[in-house]
């Protein structure tokens, strides 16, 4: 099971370095996004959602390890500039 999951992260990485640094938080989200409604109008459908929600879920996994990663470190680079002081971040 570890080599798969291996083999999607590595997959989704891949993926991610088509876009610029700056936007992978998004393209996660958006790639999160899709997934949850894809997965809500599977449920109306029965028991294939079940189903799905196993092959599918390993895919999920890097998705959201790389969208807190990103909000991590924006919400780092954002309390550097608090602490910086009023007006730093602008060189006045």
């Amino acid at each position: 099971m570890s080599g798969i999951f291996d083999y999607l992260t590595k997959l989704y990485e891949r993926f991610l370095s088509i876009f610029p640094q700056e936007i992978h938080w998004l393209i996660s989200l958006i790639i999160l996004i899709a997934i949850v409604v894809a997965f809500i109008r599977l449920i109306r459908r029965g028991w294939i959602a079940l189903i799905l929600l196993i092959i599918f879920l390993p895919i999920v996994i890097p998705a959201l390890r790389n969208i807190f990663s990103e909000l991590y470190q924006f919400v780092v680079y954002l309390w550097e500039i608090v602490k910086s002081g009023p007006l730093k971040f602008l060189n006045l």
